[in-house]
């Protein structure tokens, strides 16, 4: 019998570069499941459609200040992790 290469030992496949995909978009974009390229204040696709091209909240987490530090029974001082704070800004 022939030595034959497995489906998988072909070597490192060149794969080709995937396209990255936009993280947010107008509300007329995804309503209709189209790339929006996110120009402000009106993107391409709602120019040319004559839409009103509307964006959603952005979400922002931020840091709060941490809190003190706390000292335990054995004198060595044990931080709590900051917590983050959940803030919407509208833009």
């Amino acid at each position: 019998m022939a030595n034959r290469a497995s489906p998988g030992d072909d070597g490192p496949r060149n794969r080709p570069q995937s396209k990255q995909r936009v993280r947010t978009g107008c509300w007329p974009c995804r309503r209709r499941h189209r790339k929006c390229d996110e120009r402000r204040p009106t993107c391409d696709n709602c120019l040319s459609k004559g839409s009103t091209c509307q964006y959603p909240a952005t979400f922002i987490f931020a840091s709060v200040q941490q809190a003190p530090v706390v000292e335990t029974n054995d004198n060595s001082a044990a931080s709590v992790p900051p917590q983050r704070e959940f803030r919407v800004s509208v833009t």
